[in-house]
């Protein structure tokens, strides 16, 4: 499988550099996730991000159409950790959390993990990977009120494009500024790995009618 690199990023403006990485600084327009309406996150925690995968959703424009469609982002949005579930070399599954970072138009999630917590899973022979937004559990069994999960594929990110996802991954988790070198993930010398799941499916799980109804959308390109 091919990996991203520094060619597969388009030659575009980029927002005001940190003096210490060349990359935009992680601490700058960053709010606290519960103080921030999930519609209104990503253009909150960095408004100056060049339309790189970075897209924002202002409130009364530009939003995906349909409830579902909606919901279905904000839910995303307001989640952080999510269970991916990627295939050995023998095809069996295995699972991981990861804490992500999601975007949309088209539909992304991006994590930060080190190789050795996605083994005996790889995803240079397989990219096929599910998965499902990691919510509160209900009290106990019944209907639920709202899950959602995915199907696509990921890639290993390098070079440029792996700073460049970093950059806006650090405005999700600036907590992470303080133990991950973007030079170093930069060059591939950094324990860490960006990778990057381009989903292709969104599965929906509510309560609606009196009943639990499972619904299919398809992600957006």
């Amino acid at each position: 499988m091919t990996i991203d690199s520094d060619d597969d990023v388009p030659n575009r403006s980029h927002p005001a550099v940190s003096p210490h990485h060349g990359l935009p600084d992680p601490v700058h327009h960053v709010h606290p996730v519960h103080s921030v309406h999930p519609v209104q996150l990503v253009q909150s925690v960095h408004p100056d991000l060049p339309d790189h995968g970075h897209h924002r959703y202002p409130v009364g424009h530009d939003l995906p159409r349909g409830p579902e469609r909606r919901r279905l982002v904000e839910h995303v949005l307001r989640g952080g950790l999510l269970q991916l579930a990627i295939l050995r070399p023998d095809g069996a599954p295995v699972l991981c959390d990861v804490w992500y970072r999601a975007t949309f138009s088209p539909d992304r999630l991006h994590f930060l993990a080190r190789p050795e917590r996605l083994l005996p899973g790889d995803l240079r022979l397989d990219s096929r990977v599910a998965g499902s937004i990691v919510t509160p559990p209900p009290a106990g069994p019944g209907p639920r009120e709202f899950t959602v999960t995915f199907t696509g594929t990921a890639r290993e990110l390098a070079g440029r494009a792996a700073a460049t996802e970093l950059a806006g991954h650090l405005t999700r988790w600036p907590v992470l500024a303080d133990t991950t070198d973007p030079v170093r993930l930069k060059r591939g010398e950094a324990p860490e790995r960006m990778y990057r799941v381009e989903v292709t499916e969104w599965t929906i799980l509510g309560h609606q009618d009196g009943t639990e109804r499972p619904r299919t959308l398809p992600a957006s390109p």
